[in-house]
């Protein structure tokens, strides 16, 4: 491809891929909250399953991530995983399988550090095997 001037024009491949990945993550946001919203609308505010503790919970991925010196491209490429699925979890807006699923295990793996997943079943009572903690 050459522009007007008659320079080489980038082909599209070599576009930095990150703005097609923001467009791509504000529209998986914009339909993620309205079911966010659903979900923790009957939930008291800081109880399991709120608005509250989601955002909580993608706070303490986020900081641990920080910790490892790893950006979030870092921590999905670790994963294999759709760099989106790590800005969910971060910005507090996680699918809720992921919660269950292995996805943390996986991210913990990423960070190097399998001992947060015990730090964080305690800190939110929560196992990632699905069954619900008591205090």
């Amino acid at each position: 491809m050459v522009d007007s001037a008659g320079n080489a024009a980038p082909s599209p491949e070599a576009e930095d891929p990150e703005p097609r990945e923001l467009r791509q993550y504000m529209e998986e946001l914009w339909k993620r909250i309205p079911d966010h919203a659903r979900r923790a609308a009957s939930i008291k505010p800081g109880a399991s399953g709120s608005v509250e503790w989601y955002a909580a919970i993608g706070r303490f991925w986020w900081e641990e991530r920080n910790r490892a010196g790893l950006s979030r491209y870092q921590v999905a490429e670790t994963m294999n995983v759709d760099v989106n699925r790590v800005r969910f979890l971060e910005v507090g807006v996680a699918d809720p399988h992921d919660l269950r699923n292995g996805f943390l295990r996986m991210y913990a793996g990423a960070l190097e550090r399998p001992d947060l997943i015990d730090e964080f079943s305690q800190r939110f009572r929560i196992s990632i095997d699905g069954k619900q903690r008591s205090s």
